[in-house]
C-alpha cells in the first residue's frame, strides 16, 4: 500500500494526501483529504438535489478533513446545522471507512475495499453512497 503499485487493492487511497490523527486508546488512523474528492461530492449532492422535489441540497464547504453539506429544509427551519462526510483509514486493520454524520448526530457508514463484505469498492463509491444514505435518513427523520 502506498507504493504506487498498480495491483494495490485500493488505488484511490495511494495518491491521497493523508493526515495522521491519534485516536483515544488506539493506534493512528489516517484522515483522507476530502479536497481530492470534491468532484465526487459535487456529483452526489447534485443527484440528491435532483431527487428531492421539495428541498435543495448544496455543498457548504470541502476542507481537508470533511465536506459540509446543507439541506434546504434545515435552512427553512432556521437551523445552521449541516451534514458532514469524512473518510478515515485505520492502518493496523487496513480498513477504509466513509462516515456521514447527520445534524441530529446519527451516522451512516460505508466500508470500502475489495473484499465481499465491504459496502463499496472505491472511496468515490463510498462517498456517493454515504451522501445518498444521509439523504434517505434525513427524509425519514425530519
Amino acid at each position: 500500500r502506498g507504493t504506487g503499485d498498480p495491483a494495490s487493492p485500493r488505488p484511490s487511497t495511494v495518491t491521497q494526501r493523508q493526515e495522521k490523527v491519534k485516536a483515544k486508546g488506539r493506534e493512528e488512523i489516517e484522515m483522507i483529504d476530502m479536497r481530492e474528492h470534491k468532484g465526487t461530492i459535487r456529483t452526489a449532492v447534485a443527484q440528491e438535489r435532483q431527487a428531492d422535489e421539495n428541498w435543495s441540497w448544496n455543498i457548504k464547504s470541502v476542507t481537508k478533513r470533511c465536506a459540509k453539506i446543507g439541506w434546504g429544509y434545515l435552512d427553512y427551519l432556521g437551523s445552521k446545522d449541516s451534514f458532514f462526510i469524512e473518510v478515515v483509514e485505520d492502518e493496523p486493520t487496513e480498513t477504509t471507512l466513509v462516515v456521514g454524520t447527520l445534524p441530529n448526530g446519527s451516522t451512516v457508514h460505508r466500508l470500502v475495499g475489495p473484499e465481499s463484505w465491504n459496502d463499496c469498492k472505491t472511496i468515490e463509491e463510498g462517498i456517493a453512497s454515504a451522501i445518498h444514505g444521509m439523504a434517505c435518513v434525513a427524509h425519514t427523520v425530519y
